[in-house]
């Protein structure tokens, strides 16, 4: 496997979370299918933030061989981080890919 690298998102990689919500490997913590307009907007509204609040939330993104593998997405509050969302491609799961997400 090669080693997966954490870094900030950049606009191209848009498409590649939204895979990630898509996938079998997220969907087995879902209660039912996400919408895919839903998805989109919620993509959009995070990156949006990014821009205009930067100091607000934290997005970083698992590149494994120059492709979104996985994502965390979390919050900042006036007290605490936390966490929102975490995601891994189904394909990429079991490799460590999570864990160095959230770490």
């Amino acid at each position: 496997m090669a080693s997966v690298l954490i870094r900030k998102p950049r606009d191209p990689d848009k498409k590649g979370i939204i895979a990630v919500y898509e996938s079998e490997g997220f969907l087995d913590y879902a209660r039912s299918r996400p919408n895919l307009e839903v998805i989109i907007a919620t993509v959009d509204a995070y990156f949006a933030e990014l821009v205009s609040d930067p100091a607000s939330i934290i997005l970083y993104i698992a590149d494994l061989d120059h492709r979104v593998a996985g994502f965390s997405i979390a919050r900042k509050g006036a007290e605490a981080t936390w966490e929102v969302q975490a995601g891994v491609y189904f394909d990429d799961r079991k490799q460590g890919t999570g864990r160095a997400l959230l770490n």
